[in-house]
């Protein structure tokens, strides 16, 4: 019998459930109407906020790709701009607000009047409350079903889409400079120093940097890339020029050594092999290195100069079989002597001769010199010396 009673039970409250069901049906439709409307204006919102270059540069990764650019969406980003928290809080805001104006005007219509249940009367009010909760509950439901971030998501990669088809663009500037710096570095390579070349590193910085600028216009970018091709120009050439400075000082070298070796004079044997060092030597690349171009092709043509005396000292010697001049440096040097040392005229003036001896110092001293040779900076040091007791000055 109370098994009787519980199923009666039970059939009663699913009646009355499904005739509030039946009396929730403008609520629902009202609060749905609202929901859906809520969620079409955040998609809308989302998507019409990329025509910011600035959120939509937040969105895309640029990439260099040989002479263009490309666009590449940041899966990330789009998660976090997508982010459906905002959009479930305003919907559900809103399907509240929707759910309590439209009860409202039910019940001054009386649509809800109450009614009885088990031989118990209960209130419009309660009608109305049991409504609303089974509104809750859809929406609820709806919201999950309908999967805000996965609408938000795909509108937005869609517009991103669209978007990316007039930004990939082509760059002839790009392959240039990369063409430019490959010479750059075959010529390096070729001459076994490190001369740093960092145009596309710094270009692809002011991409990355500028993102917001190139979603508007390339005029920037285009102007970079001109200067950083003068510039790597420049450096081309310089480049070029400077080591073929070295090759023709390389030639010379070889050429008068062999005239040297031919003297048979030990001290100009030891002075070529000096200068080889020096032409050789770390501090020269440096120089190329630091892109110090008139330094480096003035200290190569002091050493050329100083190779061609060595040449005309040997020819000297072999022709007269005698000590080449300063070979004995503990000899007193005349004046004469002295400047043919220094590479000065008689008329040069003091300072002028301060600032060789500072150059020639600064070359073959043997400690901080940029080719060591103790033997030349003795010679050039006499001559300096013997000059500054001729003169007077300090």
């Amino acid at each position: 019998m109370g098994y009787v009673i519980l199923f009666i039970t039970l059939i009663v409250l699913a009646v009355y459930l499904i005739a509030i069901i039946i009396a929730s049906l403008p609520l629902w439709g009202a609060t749905l109407i609202v929901l859906f409307l809520t969620v079409l204006y955040m998609r809308s919102l989302k998507v019409i906020r990329l025509n910011s270059p600035k959120i939509l540069s937040r969105l895309l990764q640029p990439n260099i790709n040989v002479d263009r650019i490309e666009w590449r969406i940041i899966d990330s980003e789009i998660q976090s701009y997508t982010d459906p928290f905002g959009t479930i809080v305003l919907c559900i805001t809103t399907s509240t607000g929707a759910c309590w104006l439209a009860a409202d005007l039910l019940r001054k219509y009386k649509y809800f009047h109450g009614g009885k249940i088990l031989g118990q009367k209960y209130p419009p009010q309660t009608e109305i409350l049991v409504a609303c909760i089974l509104t809750a509950i859809v929406v609820l439901w709806m919201l999950y079903w309908v999967k805000p971030r996965n609408i938000l998501e795909r509108a937005v990669r869609r517009k991103i889409r669209k978007i990316m088809q007039g930004l990939d663009a082509k760059l002839s500037g790009l392959s240039e400079l990369a063409a430019l710096e490959q010479g750059i570095i075959s010529v390096s390579r070729s001459w076994g120093i490190s001369f740093l070349v960092n145009y596309s590193k710094e270009t692809r910085e002011y991409i990355e940097e500028n993102k917001a600028d190139l979603l508007k216009n390339l005029e920037g970018l285009n102007l970079l890339l001109a200067q950083k091709i003068a510039a790597v120009k420049v450096d081309h050439q310089n480049l070029e020029k400077a080591f073929r400075h070295f090759t023709e000082i390389l030639s010379v070298h070889e050429r008068t050594s062999n005239e040297v070796v031919l003297s048979g004079s030990i001290l100009l044997i030891k002075q070529m092999e000096k200068l080889y060092e020096g032409i050789q030597s770390s501090n020269i690349k440096i120089l190329i290195e630091r892109k110090q171009w008139a330094d480096f092709h003035r200290i190569l043509d002091m050493i050329q100069s100083d190779i061609d005396k060595l040449g005309d000292r040997a020819k000297r010697y072999s022709a007269g079989g005698q000590q080449t001049p300063y070979e004995n440096t503990d000899l007193e040097m005349s004046e004469e002597q002295a400047y043919k040392v220094l590479g000065l005229s008689p008329s040069a003036t003091n300072e002028q001769i301060k600032k060789v001896y500072w150059q020639l110092s600064h070359i073959y001293h043997p400690d901080k010199g940029l080719s060591q040779d103790d033997e030349r900076f003795k010679l050039i040091k006499a001559a300096f010396l013997a000059l500054k007791e001729k003169r007077k000055f300090s």
